[in-house]
Formats: structure tokens, sequence, C-alpha cells
């Protein structure tokens, strides 16, 4: 009589399966941290392109207007102060239109896409994203920066409670080497970070933020953009003062 041969399956022993998911988590382990990585890369990358948009729609709003383009905030015709932003975008205003002419059709390209940014940029009476957008430098009414006067490319007007500053792009004396907007930050427990009020000027510890990769996103007068390490702030920005990436301020010699 032929032997019959019974075909059983061969079960995962205990330590077979503990081996398993070791090796599980060590391959875990070693990938997270590039995951984590290239997300950051992927939103410097995007921060790069909003600022880029943000800078040409500046560029062609300053066409429009003789050079000029708004720097921190501007009043309106009736008096009301309008941020840098409102003024080249259209938005949900509190009071009348902004300037003529939309430049910026995507509002949300005035946000840092690593700092948790509003769905939408809005200046309603209930919702106000306008001062947590990219700051803009904003000039003294009086001395220099970087060995410029303040006084060549740039007015202030002075009203009763406030100032109406301006620069003048086609008189900037070095497009290529002057930052026009970046990745700020206010570390004082608000967010009014849409300027950088003279950027030597520790004015409500409003800095370049250096969060991507221990440096900073601008975009230059000229149009470009580009990374600035903190170890070239002062060579290529003129700039003294930063904050980290976990808030520490840094000042500079």
């Amino acid at each position: 009589m032929p032997s019959v041969h019974v075909k059983t399956s061969r079960l995962f022993t205990l330590i077979e399966l503990l081996v398993v998911i070791a090796i599980i988590s060590i391959l875990v382990a070693l990938l997270l941290p590039a995951i984590s990585q290239a997300k950051k890369t992927a939103m410097s990358s995007q921060c790069l392109n909003n600022q880029h948009q943000t800078s040409l729609a500046l560029l062609q709003y300053s066409d429009d207007y003789q050079g000029w383009i708004p720097s921190q905030y501007v009043y309106n015709y009736i008096g009301h102060i309008m941020p840098w932003g409102v003024m080249i975008c259209k938005v949900t205003n509190r009071w009348g239109g902004p300037d003529p002419g939309v430049y910026l059709q995507n509002g949300t390209a005035l946000f840092c896409p690593s700092q948790n940014p509003p769905e939408v940029y809005d200046w309603s009476a209930t919702i106000n994203t306008t001062y947590l957008t990219y700051g803009i430098i904003s000039p003294a009414s009086s001395g220099n920066w970087n060995g410029y006067p303040w006084t060549s490319w740039t007015f202030t007007e002075t009203r009763s409670s406030a100032y109406d500053r301006w620069l003048n792009l086609a008189k900037c004396p070095k497009p290529s080497n002057i930052g026009l907007i970046g990745d700020s930050i206010q570390n004082s427990g608000s967010r009014n970070q849409f300027c950088f009020y003279e950027p030597n000027n520790l004015w409500n510890h409003i800095q370049v933020h250096t969060r991507h990769n221990n440096g900073a996103n601008f975009a230059f007068v000229d149009g470009h953009c580009a990374l600035v390490k903190e170890g070239d702030i002062k060579s290529d920005l003129a700039i003294k003062y930063y904050c980290r990436q976990n808030f520490v301020e840094v000042v500079l010699p």
C-alpha cells in the first residue's frame, strides 16, 4: 500500500515574528528622517515659489506707479491703515477696496507653507490674516542701510498717528543684494510679522526667521529668490538681527 504524505503548513515561531518586527522597525527608523527632510525641502521650495509670485506682483505694481511700492502699510483714501499685501491682492476688506489693480491673484502666496498658513488671505471685520504674511523691508525716515541712504530710494510721509512708507524699486541702489521680502517672525507673543521695520532695528522683535534648513528664504529687489543661510545673513542681507527655528534671538556683531 503506497504511503500517504500529508502536507503541513509551517507557522512562524514567536522568535521569527519578533525578528521581522525588529527589521521593520529599523527600516522605519532609517526612512523617517529622510521623509521628514524631503518634506522640509518641499516646503522650502514652495516657499520660494510663493515669494517669487509675490515679488513679481510687487514689480508689476512698481511698473504702474513709477517704481513705487508700499512698504509695511499706508493709509487709504479714508484714513485707514492698509497693509502692503492688501495693496497688491484683492481681499475681503473692512474699508472700501484695495489700491486700483489686482496684482496677486492667489493671496495664499503671501504666506510661508511651513508656518501653518491660513487658508485665505482676509481683511474682514472678524478675520484678519494680513499681518501674518512674509516680511517686507520698511525703511527708516533717516540714516542708511548697508551704506545706502534710505532717502535716496524711499519715501516716508509722517501722519498724525503713523507713517506711510514707500520704496522705489527703480531707484534701488543694489537690487541684486537687497532683500525685498523674506521669512519673518515676531518673537514676542503676537504675530505681526508683515514687515521688517528698518531691518537693523529690533522693533516689536520682528526678525528674519531661519526656518528652512538653518536659513531664510528671500526674494530680492531684482526678482531672484534664494535661501540665505545663517552664516550669510550679515554679508548677503546687511541684517544683524535674526531668530532661529527654536525662536532664539541672535544679534550679530
